[in-house]
């Protein structure tokens, strides 16, 4: 079976077509290496396809529609702490920030 490897000599481990996400493994002489790279474009693409067909909706007609669609890296890094706590003002002021409206699946704010 053919390898692959980038030009930094990481060898592709594993590739999820669903979601975009690679995981490459790099041997420093020492210790085998992980990293996991998303494709948050992906991600940004069904978002905006959200936020165009929730656009013309009333906020009564959008109960119980997701919100926002974020990679698990950043929800890991960022998110799972406060729901994990309850804190949805956390939640609600990350969401609603400009830096992450990319995330965002309706216009406006949460």
């Amino acid at each position: 079976m053919a390898r692959f490897r980038d030009e930094n000599g990481w060898e592709l481990f594993d590739h999820n077509p669903l979601t975009g996400s690679t995981t490459w493994c790099y041997f420093d002489g020492q210790k085998t290496i992980y990293r996991t790279d998303h494709d948050a474009e992906q991600i940004i693409k069904g978002n905006k396809a959200a936020q165009a067909e929730f656009a013309g909706r009333k906020a009564a007609e959008g109960l119980g529609d997701p919100v926002a669609s974020v990679p698990l890296n950043l929800y890991y890094e960022q998110l799972a702490e406060a729901q994990t706590q309850g804190d949805q003002r956390f939640m609600q002021k990350w969401l609603n920030d400009s830096d992450n409206a990319a995330w965002r699946m309706k216009g406006g704010r949460v």
